[in-house]
């Protein structure tokens, strides 16, 4: 219980609001370490940031799951899939904006995720327990990484 106010705590002390009044929340590591999140294997999470050279880039094959999402608003915004193991494919958006999202309160933001996703359609399962989402959505996909900054 200590570390879960411990963590509130931390969110609550965050800077209310990033430059160009967008709100986002940091957790120190320190914390999240203490939190124990689950592990997730490398082939999922790495890179955890975009490689240098693919914004403004979209080679995604999957569909969104959000309808309202435009990979190339923002002119850094970029979608990079590539191949993973067992038949998965990483697909990884950067600065995707989205005019409704349901972490915003169903306002407009910018999502980073990291999904996994193969052909089968909905049903199948995850590919690590460590993913947000437990079983593929309507597009083969499961969220593993969330991210999202809200305007």
């Amino acid at each position: 219980m200590a570390l879960v106010t411990l963590a509130a705590l931390a969110m609550s002390c965050a800077s209310p609001a990033a430059p160009g009044g967008h709100s986002s929340v940091s957790v120190p590591a320190s914390v999240i370490d203490q939190l124990g999140p689950p592990e997730l294997p490398a082939w999922i999470a790495e890179p955890g940031v975009l490689p240098a050279g693919l914004e403004g880039t979209n080679n995604c094959t999957f569909p969104f799951g959000n309808t309202s999402v435009q990979w190339d608003f923002h002119p850094e915004g970029a979608c990079w899939e590539h191949p993973a193991q067992d038949g998965w494919t990483r697909n990884q958006q950067h600065r995707v904006h989205a005019t409704s999202v349901p972490l915003c309160g169903g306002g407009p933001g910018d999502v980073f995720p990291v999904r996994m996703c193969r052909a089968g359609g909905p049903g199948q399962p995850g590919p690590s327990p460590a993913c947000e989402t437990a079983t593929t959505g309507p597009n083969g996909c499961v969220i593993c990484v969330r991210s999202v900054v809200c305007h």
